[in-house]
């Protein structure tokens, strides 16, 4: 692949997020911390890959999360639009009585013929009655009962 200087990229990294909790009988759809991005493509229509990594536990349950790509021409204020076929489900292996799961959740999308200004993912337990799902951060890591462990959610959008 021949990297072109005129084409639109873009790396974050939000550092030390806020815990996205859900609790009890909630199953509200949220905006992924670090996933919002404005678009400033150089081309009309072009491709854009959209890659966005972060962090899910649950405590003793099978988790599923729900996570869809949503755009906007005007940063989500009103005009928010889901993208049809793209959506994805991160699930842990099975129930883990007094155990936790934990998983490195990877978000890879090609879109083409983009035409819009912003992209986001947000994302929702499957059902509610999960004990606790949490991103982007963990109480345990390296069998340590430690203070709260960040993983920082990284995004990397680019023109091709």
């Amino acid at each position: 692949m021949t990297y072109i200087k005129q084409k639109f990229s873009l790396f974050q990294t939000s550092n030390a997020p806020s815990a996205e909790t859900w609790t009890g009988n909630d199953v509200d759809w949220r905006v992924i911390t670090g996933s919002t991005c404005e678009i400033n493509a150089k081309m009309s229509n072009p491709t854009i890959v959209y890659k966005f990594n972060f962090y899910l536990r649950d405590n003793g349950e099978k988790p599923i999360l729900n996570v869809k790509l949503q755009k906007s021409n005007d940063n989500f204020s009103s005009n928010i639009e889901d993208m049809e076929g793209y959506k994805v489900s991160f699930c842990g292996d099975n129930s883990q009585a007094n155990d936790y799961h934990r998983l490195t959740c990877p978000i890879f999308f090609v879109i083409e013929n983009f035409n819009y200004n912003y992209l986001r993912l947000i994302c929702r337990p499957y059902k509610n009655n999960y004990n606790d799902i949490k991103l982007h951060r963990s109480t345990d890591w390296d069998n340590s009962t430690s203070a709260d462990i960040y993983y920082n959610p990284t995004l990397i959008v680019f023109e091709v």
